[in-house]
């Protein structure tokens, strides 16, 4: 909502994160849990539509995927600003299961292979009718992690040397200005 920002998108929780020890894993789920109503009640004071972005939703917990849909839910019809919370998600299985979705098309016969193209597996993601992120603020360490690897084609990225909880207003800042200042050529 600030400097004209429309939409957010947030690595969350990866389906590598599944690998991290249970009580880690247990404990970000009840945080999720227990923030998912103060979200909900802040999305509905401002008008913030929250979406759930998950490639492998049946890992979650069901108390906390009931949760976060009931978010999704309660918020869909919002549209001052866009939050997209990236849980239980890692690109290569969104990937996988958008090339599934079309394979499983062809083989019925709804569309022919040839009609396969970048605009129709795009819109077979799970971010299908959104727009590609234009900026992409990476903290802490310098590599994609498996996150929206089909998306971020031409996203502009911005790294920074301190952990996401580090993160102040004036790096938020900083990297939307350095964004705005630079020439986005899309390949041309």
């Amino acid at each position: 909502m600030q400097f004209g920002v429309q939409m957010l998108t947030v690595y969350a929780f990866s389906t590598e994160n599944w690998k991290r020890p249970q009580e880690e894993v247990s404990t970000l789920m009840m945080l999720f849990e227990s923030h998912a109503d103060e979200i909900l009640v802040r999305a509905k004071e401002k008008g913030i539509k929250v979406n759930l972005i998950a490639s492998e939703p049946e890992l979650l917990p069901k108390s906390t995927l009931n949760k976060l849909q009931h978010l999704a839910e309660q918020t869909e019809a919002y549209r001052c600003f866009t939050l997209n919370l990236c849980v239980s998600y890692g690109a290569r299985s969104e990937i996988a299961g958008a090339a599934k979705k079309m394979a499983q098309a062809v083989a019925a016969g709804t569309i022919a292979a040839d009609d396969i193209t970048e605009q129709s597996l795009g819109a077979a993601m799970l971010t299908g009718g959104l727009p590609d992120p234009d900026l992409l603020i990476r903290t802490s360490e310098a590599r994609l992690s498996n996150f929206l690897l089909w998306q971020l084609a031409y996203t502009e990225i911005q790294f920074v040397d301190k952990l996401w909880p580090e993160i102040c207003q004036q790096d938020i800042r900083d990297a939307v200005y350095n964004y705005a200042s630079r020439k986005r050529r899309f390949g041309k």
